[in-house]
């Protein structure tokens, strides 16, 4: 479906960065018990920043792939 090396360094990318995410939000709940309103909402802002890259990391790949998958279909048609 896609590069094997290249994807796999994507994934571990996306990976990476869902543990921030992760992490992100176990700080953001732990700081939300201690009544550290403001440093919850960094947290939950750094959150939606990392989601949002990794939707769009993700969204191009996909688009990338569909692209080439419709010039290969195009190609294959032309003969």
């Amino acid at each position: 479906m896609f590069n094997e090396p290249q994807y796999k360094e994507i994934k571990n990318l996306v990976m990476m960065k869902f543990l921030k995410v992760f992490s992100s939000c176990n700080k953001a709940l732990q700081n939300l018990n201690e009544d550290e309103i403001r440093m919850a909402i960094g947290d939950l802002d750094f959150v939606k920043d990392n989601l949002e890259e990794i939707q769009f990391i993700l969204r191009d790949i996909v688009f990338t792939y569909d692209e080439e998958k419709s010039s290969l279909i195009k190609n294959q048609n032309k003969m």
